[in-house]
């Protein structure tokens, strides 16, 4: 592998895990305001 397919792989990781963390958020948010309800 090359250094640039590295960095690729670096920033799929991180910008998934970043969607992945936002996902769960808004999950437990949307979770909250319908037991509110």
């Amino acid at each position: 592998m090359t250094n640039s397919s590295y960095q690729i792989l670096f920033a799929f990781a991180y910008f998934g895990w970043i969607a992945a963390v936002c996902g769960v958020a808004a999950g437990a948010f949307l979770l909250i305001l319908g037991f509110k309800r």
